[in-house]
């Protein structure tokens, strides 16, 4: 697959922005840079005190790019912009600003729209191995959901945690812009079309997975907490199963410890399931005595929007603790893979039949996928869970695609019986 590297300006209002405690700026699992691997990144500093507080980038001999809360109050005289090093620690090119040029409809209270500013500096840029412009893209320059985009800076390591000194640069996916819209319009923000986003589907936010479990047994299937009392999993994991059979472990990665336990009280299957006609309607829900404790370790899984729409290729990560390879080994801890939403039609050409109720995922360059002890667990795009593991032929087969139940078709029903 071809892949596009881009240079994200409309990022930096999530990712380097300090703006919201939620956000504030990082640079999360990321790595160190090379030396002249990102010529163009730049430190912006208190001119008295060497102290960094945002990045940009060279746009060209005079100018920096970067974001226009970065340089909101603040006067020419008091940034200076440092380039030409990895490490804040040695000296880089010093260059003092001379104007600032914020965005004439820069508004921090309308979701930070238009964060964009120019600095000019006195001392000109010149390149080198080290010091290099930015290239800018063209006006019809398309931006793809999951091209893979750059994301460099000296920000905090990961929420509330340390800084560091050394610039450390990370490759995450362009989202999905309708899908980013929906997240941020349930937290009361907007997102324009002059922004972008991106995410790392490697970087876990705590976790909605949870283990079925026999009571004095072990794993058998997974599931996604959808409240303090409710978990969402697949009708076939429950066949013949009575809620004193069953406990959920949740907010573990290792089944060896693990960290709570839950027993079930209430087992409720959709009314149509039907395992005999390719497990349509394959989902159910779990209702537990003792409530989850929401927090680092056990978060309430995102669901999406009736009938909301799943572009063909997003990625999509499903994890659980299945075995490794067909028939082969289970594992004891959580696993996860990034996949990709196959076409519908597709699918059900591969499969002679597949209803509109179910969604396909693989990833047909490589052995990718779910396996037995996966079902019930869930499959999310941009964090927002839109399938549940069903079935498939064989494990991971790049040319037979997992098929999950779609989340989407089944909002109003969990919502009447759970959430």
């Amino acid at each position: 697959m071809f892949v596009t590297t881009l240079t994200l300006f409309a990022l930096f209002a999530l990712s380097s922005g300090g703006l919201l405690s939620r956000y504030d700026p990082r640079i999360v699992n990321g790595e160190n840079a090379k030396e002249g691997e990102i010529p163009y990144q730049v430190s912006l500093q208190n001119k008295d005190s060497s102290f960094h507080f945002c990045g940009g980038s060279v746009l060209n001999e005079n100018y920096v790019i970067t974001a226009a809360h970065c340089t909101v109050g603040k006067t020419p005289g008091s940034i200076k912009v440092v380039a030409g090093t990895i490490n804040l620690t040695k000296l880089g090119s010093e260059h003092p600003v001379t104007n600032i040029i914020i965005h004439e409809n820069y508004n921090a209270a309308d979701s930070w729209r238009n964060d964009i500013s120019l600095l000019k500096v006195s001392k000109k840029f010149v390149k080198s191995n080290v010091i290099s412009f930015v290239p800018l893209p063209s006006p019809s320059d398309v931006i793809k959901t999951n091209d893979v985009a750059v994301v460099s800076g000296w920000g905090r390591l990961r929420q509330g945690g340390p800084t560091t000194v050394n610039l450390q640069r990370v490759n995450i996916l362009i989202a999905d812009q309708e899908y980013c819209k929906y997240i941020y319009n349930k937290m009361h923000y907007n997102v324009y079309d002059t922004q972008v986003c991106a995410y790392d589907p490697k970087v876990e936010k705590g976790s909605c997975n949870v283990s079925l479990q026999r009571n004095g047994g072990g794993h058998f299937c997974g599931g996604s907490v959808l409240s303090r009392n409710y978990v969402l999993t697949a009708a076939h994991c429950l066949e013949r199963m009575t809620p004193n059979m069953v406990r959920i472990v949740a907010g573990t990665k290792n089944l060896n410890n693990p960290y709570s336990v839950h027993q079930v009280v209430r087992i409720v299957m959709y009314p149509q399931y039907n395992p005999s006609n390719i497990w349509i309607h394959d989902i159910a829900l779990i209702k537990v005595r003792e409530p989850f404790a929401i927090g680092p370790r056990i978060q309430i899984g995102a669901l999406p929007q009736r009938n909301q729409f799943i572009p063909d290729n997003a990625a999509a990560v499903v994890s659980g603790w299945g075995r490794l390879i067909e028939n082969g080994p289970s594992t004891m801890i959580c696993k996860k893979v990034t996949l990709f939403i196959t076409n519908q039609q597709t699918c059900k050409r591969i499969y002679g039949i597949l209803y509109d109720t179910q969604i396909c995922a693989s990833d047909p360059r490589a052995m990718k996928g779910s396996c037995q002890g996966d079902s019930g667990g869930p499959l999310t795009v941009n964090g927002v869970i839109v399938g549940i593991v069903s079935w498939a032929r064989g494990c991971g087969l790049q040319n037979f695609p997992s098929v999950y139940t779609r989340v989407t078709s089944y909002i109003d029903w969990i919502y009447s019986n759970a959430v």
